[in-house]
């Protein structure tokens, strides 16, 4: 079977497209500036400043009002909050209330706990401090 030969087409680029000059953004950060105090300046204007989507900081008034709220509320609060809203209501009980420890602090169960104190490592009776003492003013 004989090949086929064909020629190869030169394209040629239009003088408009050669006299265009492209514009080149730098990353020098003053447009990217001058953009987000634009933004700022709109968000103030429309009033639309962020705000706490739980409605509270306080980790007990967070956890009575998870405790009243149906499934379809927890969607709800979970959309304003930014989580993702899936799975049952367990599920997305404790996607809130991880999300509300992330941004706000400890729960009330949690700031609840108390931690035991170790005991010292040498005891003022003990002449190891007083050996540790003696050191420690030496130095």
């Amino acid at each position: 079977m004989p090949r086929k030969y064909t020629k190869k087409k030169k394209t040629t680029k239009s003088s408009a497209s050669k006299t265009q000059e492209k514009e080149m953004i730098f990353a020098d950060g003053k447009a990217a500036e001058d953009r987000h105090k634009l933004a700022c300046d709109i968000e103030e204007i429309l009033g639309t400043t962020p705000s706490n989507p739980f409605g509270t900081t306080s980790a007990s008034v967070f956890e009575e009002k998870l405790s009243g709220m149906n499934l379809t509320q927890m969607q709800e609060l979970a959309v304003k909050a930014s989580v993702f809203p899936s799975g049952n209501k367990t599920t997305l009980k404790n996607k809130l209330k991880k999300d509300f420890v992330q941004r706000y602090g400890k729960t009330e169960r949690e700031s609840n706990f108390v931690s035991q104190a170790e005991a010292p490592i040498a005891s003022a009776d003990s002449g190891l401090a007083e050996k540790i003492k003696d050191i420690l003013e030496n130095s």
